[in-house]
């Protein structure tokens, strides 16, 4: 499935999830947004249970996989919780392996018989059981890319990855910002602490995302900025209504702690980055 685009998204986006999964919205304590949205399965295993899908969950178990069974990504996201596994690096090994499984690299024997198709729910739930069991290829899947890369020969090729880690839901073929997250990111392919440029790649209007002009200063300060916001303990999805941004407002920062160095956040962050 060596494609950017999924021709069934439509059945995984947010609208299909309102319409037929959605629960209610839930919020950590105090806060106004309420940005976890919480869904119920309504049929298999996990058949009655309610959990709340982020939109990395949601690609990884579902279009990484080439998968539209938006009950089969809700129960995929139950399992990797109940086991304790990472559904974004969870998604990444299984599509890899369904790569390696259609090149003949993995086989039916390595997989205890299960087929590893794209666009297999039943792949996808099962490779999960593998890996948290550790059974078949599952042992050597749940070492993840290095390890992989280790015990099958030329399968380095087709891992999307950064020093071990797996890329997160923004192909940088489509934001070229994102490719120099990727590259510089101090603990690989993270979109988080990386720099996620989508944003200011694609609505505000200053950077062709197709272009390698101005990327540079741009992931520079994001980076900066989320070293500096970790510090705080400030959430990623209200920073900007609290004034934290690459040109922070002192406000809230000094009303909360009666200190004013928010001038100086920047250059924290960029001393912690660097």
């Amino acid at each position: 499935l060596q494609t950017a685009v999924f021709s069934e998204v439509d059945k995984i986006d947010a609208r299909f999830m309102k319409e037929n999964f959605f629960v209610k919205s839930q919020a950590c304590f105090k806060c106004p947004v309420a940005c976890l949205k919480v869904c119920r399965v309504k049929t298999g295993r996990f058949e009655g249970w309610t959990v709340a899908p982020e939109y990395e969950t949601i690609w990884a178990l579902g279009a990484q996989c080439g998968v539209s069974d938006f009950n089969a990504i809700l129960s995929a996201n139950l399992l990797c919780d109940e086991y304790g596994m990472d559904t974004i690096s969870t998604g990444n090994i299984i599509g890899f392996a369904m790569e390696l499984y259609e090149r003949g690299m993995i086989t039916p024997e390595d997989t205890g018989g299960l087929k590893l198709s794209f666009g297999s729910p039943e792949a996808v739930l099962g490779a999960i059981e593998l890996i948290a069991n550790r059974k078949k290829v599952g042992e050597i899947l749940a070492r993840g890319f290095r390890g992989i890369a280790a015990e099958v020969p030329g399968s380095e090729r087709y891992m999307m990855q950064v020093k071990g880690m797996p890329f997160a839901a923004y192909d940088p073929r489509g934001f070229y910002g994102m490719g120099l997250t990727y590259g510089t990111s101090s603990r690989g392919a993270c979109h988080n602490v990386g720099g996620w440029s989508i944003r200011a790649e694609l609505l505000s209007g200053d950077y062709d995302r197709f272009a390698l002009k101005g990327k540079g200063k741009l992931i520079k300060s994001i980076q900066d900025t989320r070293a500096y916001l970790d510090c705080l303990g400030i959430c990623t999805v209200v920073r900007r209504a609290l004034g934290f941004s690459d040109k922070p407002d002192p406000t809230i920062l000094n009303l909360v702690t009666g200190l004013d160095f928010t001038d100086k956040l920047m250059e924290i962050g960029e001393r912690i980055y660097n």
